[in-house]
């Protein structure tokens, strides 16, 4: 949840707005350079508030819009907000992708690895990676992940991911699944997925850490 504490309440909320789309828009013409494609989309960003959760989202039917927490880069900081960026400006690119290979996807069945993809990239950008082919080194017990108001260290930052998934898989396991809540069971697959081939691609000595494969593969029949 997101405190919207008074440091925050004595700025206005253009101001908030105008700052929001700013560095938004900055982060975007970084992003190009981060994977390499110039000729990315024009988007739009929409700011609004969400007091509950520190999420952004983007139109799943254009791809041009992104809706920006504006009191995100108040609450959580610069480079965390820009880490949740950069996982919105990657369903712009895979987007981007699927029309360049002239693939449509009219039910957005591409959803799930659009999703497991975008954490890989926010997970980079959360490291401090210069582009998406550097491979840095990452040392799980002083590397920052910059995601949240804490900047935690790589092992501390999994630990506490691990458990709150598995809360909220438990949660969301409750009660018999609907079409939305199997939606948001797949959602957060593909984000968990996306952080362990992360690790595994960059650092595979957390993988120990992050030791939610037999959770997934138990529960939830997904088989790694």
């Amino acid at each position: 949840m997101i405190n919207a504490n008074t440091k925050i309440k004595k700025i206005s909320d253009i101001e908030q707005k105008t700052i929001t789309q700013k560095y938004f828009k900055l982060w975007y013409e970084e992003y190009k350079d981060f994977v390499n494609v110039k000729d990315l989309p024009d988007i739009k960003i929409e700011p609004f508030i969400d007091t509950e959760s520190p999420r952004c989202y983007i139109d799943p039917k254009k791809y041009k819009i992104v809706h920006a927490n504006q009191l995100n880069y108040y609450v959580l900081g610069e480079k965390s907000t820009k880490s949740i960026a950069f996982h919105e400006f990657t369903h712009v690119y895979d987007h981007y992708l699927l029309k360049k290979n002239s693939i449509v996807d009219k039910e957005n069945y591409a959803l799930i690895y659009h999703e497991y993809h975008a954490t890989i990239l926010e997970m980079m950008c959360a490291l401090q990676f210069r582009n998406i082919t550097e491979n840095p080194e990452i040392n799980i017990y002083t590397s920052k992940v910059y995601l949240e108001r804490e900047h935690k260290n790589l092992k501390q930052y999994l630990l506490d991911e691990k458990k709150n998934k598995i809360e909220l898989f438990e949660t969301l396991l409750k009660e018999p699944l609907t079409i939305t809540s199997w939606v948001e069971v797949a959602r957060f697959i593909a984000y968990t997925l996306g952080r362990i081939e992360f690790l595994r691609t960059y650092c595979r000595d957390a993988l120990e850490v992050f030791d939610i494969q037999n959770y997934l593969q138990e529960n939830l029949g997904v088989q790694l």
